[in-house]
């Protein structure tokens, strides 16, 4: 039996809806953990540009090298050190005469050395995905919508005050960068925890002498969190496994595209005529809008456009 109602959207509609969708994307994330000699947290905005959007032959919409990259990505560490205890007393001066250093307790605080390193210029990512449509009803007042979806939803000009069916693009496979951070990175730590190191420790030649019975900073760090000689891939690590920042990206990305945006929205009643007034010489009639429920819809993806058919119900 041939569908009452079908509708055609073209690959440039998609391609458009995609263009909004990235100038107004934007993943706030931030958590930590603990991990015994050491905490992290961190705090990040991840962020589309460009990209391309392709309807396939198959039935699927790819969404292709949308370039992913971090407006900010700051990773806090607070490293945990044993009290370490100074007792004073004369020291005797290489040139001649003993000075009198005062008893120090170091690294008292938990946790010792605290200190916060900026990433987001040492990684990107680029992100590709496949989907099929997905049909959802959205009933304004019972269809959850989150904040941010809310702020995409203006700026696309989509109606969260009217009942609709939205047509979405579900993904079947999404592909994500790993965090794979470049090696500069590690001067750019080894210098953070160096600032951070130094500020505690107590001036003058005390000073100096803790800083040569320590030795190198940098090797301290690495001994201090078991980080291997490559510390970009020590860090690299961290985000993708131990503090689940890699998942989480992926669970946001499919939400998003499969429950947040959709490509095309259709209103239910779908309006078939609109409110119009007729004025005769005695009077004004106003006369309603006339409105057809839609029911069993389908979305069919072909090389060209997105085919979306549907019954219609009784007129009101």
């Amino acid at each position: 039996m041939m569908a009452d109602l079908t509708i055609a959207v073209s690959e440039a509609v998609f391609a458009k809806t995609l263009e909004v969708v990235v100038a107004n994307f934007g993943f706030d994330v931030s958590g930590g953990g603990d991990f015994g000699d050491f905490g992290a947290r961190y705090d990040g905005r991840l962020v589309l540009k460009g990209g391309s959007l392709e309807l396939r032959d198959d039935g699927t919409i790819r969404l292709r090298e949308l370039d992913a990259r971090w407006d900010k990505l700051e990773l806090t560490l607070g490293v945990r050190l044993s009290d370490t205890s100074l007792g004073g007393g004369p020291v005797d001066l290489p040139g001649g005469g003993t000075i009198h250093l005062p008893g120090v307790t170091l690294f008292s605080r938990d946790p010792g050395v605290v200190f916060t390193v900026e990433l987001a210029p040492f990684v990107k990512h680029e992100l590709s995905l496949v989907g099929s449509p997905l049909i959802q009803h959205f009933e304004p007042g019972v269809t959850p919508i989150g904040k941010h979806c809310q702020d995409l939803h203006t700026a696309l000009k989509i109606d969260d005050t009217t009942p609709q069916w939205r047509i979405f693009c579900d993904p079947q496979t999404i592909d994500f960068d790993l965090f794979d951070f470049a090696d500069t990175v590690g001067d750019l730590f080894e210098q953070a925890f160096t600032d951070a190191l130094d500020k505690l420790l107590p001036p003058g030649l005390l000073h100096d002498l803790i800083l040569k019975a320590i030795g190198s900073v940098a090797d301290l760090l690495r001994t201090l969190l078991d980080i291997p000689d490559d510390l970009s891939e020590w860090l690299s690590d961290l985000f993708n496994v131990s503090l689940g920042v890699f998942n989480l990206i992926l669970q946001f990305v499919a939400d998003f595209f499969g429950t947040c945006i959709s490509f095309y929205q259709l209103d239910d009643p779908f309006p078939m005529l609109p409110k119009t007034k007729e004025t005769t010489t005695e009077t004004t009639v106003e006369l309603p809008a006339v409105t057809v429920p839609i029911q069993n819809l389908s979305a069919i993806v072909n090389d060209v456009e997105l085919v979306v058919t549907a019954d219609i119900g009784g007129v009101s």
